[in-house]
């Protein structure tokens, strides 16, 4: 990915229904050379700014406003599971798993739903299912930011010396990385791991500034990966 581009790319969690939820994983790497010292956010999902904290009622969730099994409709007719269930309605861009739905429909019939009272059902399961996919969401987010925390905190990269270590890593990850390295790394949030950051810092320390050039391709030496890291160290035995 260009580095003028918003590289606080979204991934997304799929919930078991396949609705997808963005995740914003920022990386501090493409934070190098701006404000590094305050209170970091790593995104939140729809559910938090919401509001934060709040655990929606169950029992509220699962009323459906259905009539009881053997109820009579106004007409004065007993209502039950029909012969075939039509397709149920999902959230766009949810899907139900055949197997699961094909589980679910042998229930109804079981339980003798109506065709609403079933699709209450279907309403009620993909619900849990967003709850699940937020939690989840929600404590990845929760991880990133730790690690944001641990790399600011640690003696070795962290404090004073952030800027330049971050300024060194983007530099091996933009020359030596393509766009899918710095897409795993936002996706994930790995950017902002002390021991990913340490790495890359630890691979530019060991490599000369001449490598480096404005275009950001490799000059024409070294051009093996193990001359970059070792330089002459690797031809001592030649001769």
């Amino acid at each position: 990915m260009a580095d003028e581009t918003d590289t606080s790319a979204a991934g997304s969690e799929t919930t078991d229904t396949g609705t997808p939820l963005q995740v914003q994983a920022p990386s501090l790497l493409d934070e190098a050379g701006t404000e590094t010292g305050g209170d970091d956010q790593t995104g939140k999902t729809e559910a938090q700014a919401e509001g934060e904290g709040g655990e929606t009622d169950a029992k509220a969730d699962a009323k459906d406003g259905t009539k009881a099994e053997g109820e009579k409709d106004d007409k004065g007719e007993a209502e039950g599971a029909p012969e075939e269930y039509a397709d149920f309605t999902v959230p766009e861009g949810s899907t139900l798993d055949p197997e699961l739905l094909a589980e679910f429909k042998e229930t109804f019939k079981a339980e003798n739903l109506t065709q609403e009272q079933a699709q209450a059902r279907v309403d009620q399961g993909m619900k849990l299912a967003e709850k699940w996919s937020e939690r989840a969401v929600e404590m990845h987010l929760k991880t990133i930011e730790g690690w944001r925390d641990q790399t600011k905190a640690d003696p070795d990269i962290g404090g004073d010396k952030l800027p330049q270590v971050l300024a060194g890593a983007k530099e091996v990850r933009d020359h030596f990385g393509d766009e899918g390295l710095t897409e795993v790394l936002n996706t994930f949030g790995l950017g902002n791991h002390p021991s990913v950051i340490r790495f890359f810092s630890k691979v530019r320390a060991a490599i000369s500034d001449d490598v480096f050039v404005k275009s950001g391709k490799p000059t024409g030496e070294p051009t093996r990966a193990a001359d970059v890291l070792f330089g002459a160290t690797m031809n001592k035995k030649e001769g």
